[in-house]
């Protein structure tokens, strides 16, 4: 009667997996190159094939007895259709390879990511150092260099909140000196968002002052230059 049972329920947990019809209902996280998201797609993906009793075959402990081991292969495919199915079109291309075992395919991803990120953490550091306002809204300005100090985490290459407000105020436009001049001297330093909070008003007050453009002779359709 045991022994029924434990195989009953061996059976049931290999059968749970194949039920699972669309994995982005469990992992609504595309992996991506270009967003740097590998970290946590990694601890979803794991999260839910330990859930599902497969983590062994995506961290390789788990083996086939034989190569005829049809019922390993079988759930083995699912898993590796499960990789396949969360990934970007331009990443499956690049590790798409026929008769892999999930394993291989996830060991393929994780060297991918390692290898790049090197490269991509060092670009952007050099976007964030780099940037400026420009013609943009303060809020569109500060949300580009979060974006990048996020990406940056994404690669374990953290951004001091100091040397944040400092990258941002370093690309201010010099209309707004007095004010990045009055927070660089703050004691104690202002926080990123006390800094973005500062500009956002002074970017309000400069709208109010500018002075109204008055059209010119060239302007007014009944100028001789316009007729």
């Amino acid at each position: 009667m045991g022994t029924d049972a434990s195989s009953s329920s061996t059976s049931s947990k290999n059968q749970k997996p194949y039920g699972v019809s669309n994995i982005k209902t469990f992992i609504p996280l595309i992996l991506d190159l270009n967003q740097l998201n590998y970290d946590a797609h990694r601890e979803l993906f794991e999260t839910h094939c330990h859930g599902f009793s497969v983590l062994g075959h995506l961290e390789g402990s788990s083996k086939p007895t034989s190569t005829f081991d049809e019922d390993w292969y079988s759930l083995d495919a699912v898993v590796k259709s499960w990789i396949y199915g969360t990934l970007t079109q331009s990443l499956l291309n690049t590790i798409l390879k026929p008769g892999a075992t999930s394993n291989s395919v996830w060991v393929s991803l994780e060297n991918l990511f390692h290898d790049n990120k090197h490269t991509r953490s060092v670009e952007i550091n050099n976007e964030l150092q780099a940037i400026t306002l420009g013609d943009q809204y303060i809020c569109d300005y500060c949300e580009k260099i979060i974006t990048l100090s996020t990406l940056l985490a994404n690669l374990q290459n953290l951004v001091p909140k100091r040397t944040l407000v400092t990258h941002l105020l370093n690309g201010l436009s010099p209309q707004y000196e007095p004010v990045a001049l009055l927070l660089r001297h703050k004691d104690p330093f202002p926080s990123f968002l006390q800094a973005r909070s500062a500009l956002v008003d002074e970017e309000q007050r400069l709208k109010r002052t500018r002075p109204q453009q008055q059209p010119s002779h060239t302007d007014n359709a009944s100028s001789p230059t316009v007729l």
